[in-house]
């Protein structure tokens, strides 16, 4: 009998992502308090908000960890990224920024996936991202 309760105990997790999706659009890599976007931070912080809607516990991971032109504040992108697990309305805080972009995407749209894993309804969902390497390099004008 009690084994029937666990079962009817226990229900599918399901992650609730906001945003859907990360548009940083222009992203400056010339600043001088991040040149490169080098620093600490990166260029652009955002924050994605992974929650718990369903009813039980959820694995949530990121298995590919996420894509070179991010870093996730805390972690090293290039790892797959384990997450923890969710309680019932607990949600997770990944603050991404935007660190790199390889040659011949300056000036060009660059876009990609983050792939959140769960034990849930949903077993992976796809956060896409863009952003638009720029490099605003003043001249000083003309001085003659």
């Amino acid at each position: 009998m009690l084994s029937l309760l666990a079962l009817f105990a226990c229900g599918e997790g399901d992650l609730a992502v906001e945003p859907v999706s990360l548009a940083w659009g222009d992203v400056d890599f010339q600043t001088t308090a991040c040149t490169d976007c080098l620093c600490d931070e990166g260029c652009e912080p955002r924050e994605l908000a992974l929650t718990n809607a369903g009813d039980a516990d959820i694995k949530v991971d990121l298995p590919l960890g996420v894509d070179t032109h991010l870093c996730p504040f805390g972690y090293d992108g290039a790892q797959a990224l384990d997450l923890d697990t969710l309680e019932p309305d607990a949600t997770f805080v990944l603050t991404l920024s935007v660190c790199a972009y390889e040659p011949g995407e300056r000036d060009t749209q660059v876009s990609g996936t983050i792939d959140v894993e769960t034990d849930g309804a949903d077993t992976v969902i796809q956060v896409p991202f863009t952003f638009t390497p720029i490099r605003n390099i003043s001249t000083g004008g003309d001085t003659g």
